[in-house]
């Protein structure tokens, strides 16, 4: 179901309720699409689904303090590579401690760029899978981990505001666990 699109400065907004989005000034329950090289990468905009139709690089921050960390991260990318795409980008391991709780687990920390055509959404959908199969069981709260996978940010851009999915990630300038290792693969 395609709902309510319109344009502000060029950027496609389209509001996913059924009810008007209250005008240009509400952005809430919104996706926000831009164009890059004029070519319109989001096409639909629907309740339960998003379709791109070109690909695009998802930027990632995995982490791991439980297990064999580095076997960990490892074997998330290979899962990312079968599953969501191509890992073009992957940067060295950062070390930190943890963020939000205490623990006496170093985290060893990678960001990595990978080339999908799915959705943010479904990338969502398989990263949370990949945590479950690599002994991930709790979500949304901070504890130890053997792997967690957030996204940070699509290219190209775009924004994302659902209560499960915020694009670009909304505190990502705060962790150097994920700036630091993110600098190394982002272009200028």
């Amino acid at each position: 179901v395609l709902v309510n699109i319109f344009q502000i400065n060029g950027v496609e907004i389209g509001c996913l309720s059924e009810a008007p989005c209250g005008g240009q000034e509400s952005y809430d329950g919104c996706y926000i699409f831009f164009h890059a090289a004029k070519v319109r990468f989001f096409l639909r905009i629907s309740k339960k689904s998003s379709t791109f139709v070109s690909e695009m690089l998802v930027y990632l921050s995995l982490g791991s303090n439980v297990g064999d960390r580095f076997v960990n991260l490892d074997a998330a990318c290979r899962l990312l590579a079968e599953r969501v795409g191509p890992v073009v980008r992957r940067s060295s391991v950062y070390r930190s401690m943890p963020w939000g709780y205490v623990s006496d687990h170093e985290y060893m920390n990678i960001s990595v760029a990978v080339e999908t055509g799915y959705s943010p959404r479904e990338v969502l959908l398989l990263t949370q899978a990949i945590e479950r199969e690599l002994g991930r069981t709790v979500k949304n709260c901070y504890a130890d981990r053997t792997i967690d996978i957030d996204l940070l940010f699509c290219d190209p851009p775009c924004v994302v505001c659902d209560p499960d999915l915020m694009l670009p990630h909304p505190r990502m300038l705060l962790r150097d666990f994920v700036m630091i290792p993110l600098s190394e693969i982002v272009s200028k």
